[in-house]
């Protein structure tokens, strides 16, 4: 993962993103917030078709299965619930999206 601001683009919704020019695999970032919540979640109402989430390296949800060539099969469209760590404030988070 890369955080170069260079290697980032801003765009205004994660559905189609700007560029993407047939490429099937796609990281967003995005900074969380700073709050004192109690159980503080991530709620994502759909990806179309497989994703993984990282926050400091390490891996903190995945739906569905990567292969080797970082592909996968559709596997529904659940709302996706992802439990933040504790000291998540402040940092980014980061989705591995395969999408065809």
């Amino acid at each position: 993962m890369q955080d170069a601001p260079e290697k980032w683009n801003s765009i205004g919704f994660p559905s189609n993103p700007p560029g993407r020019e047939g490429r099937e695999n796609v990281w967003f970032r995005v900074t969380l917030p700073t709050g004192e919540w109690q159980e503080p979640v991530l709620y994502i109402f759909s990806v179309d078709l497989i994703v993984q989430v990282w926050l400091e390296g390490e891996k903190i949800y995945q739906y569905g299965e990567f292969n080797a060539d970082g592909r996968g099969r559709f596997e529904g469209r659940p709302w996706h619930e992802i439990v933040l760590p504790e000291n998540y404030e402040g940092k980014p988070v980061y989705f591995r999206i395969f999408s065809n």
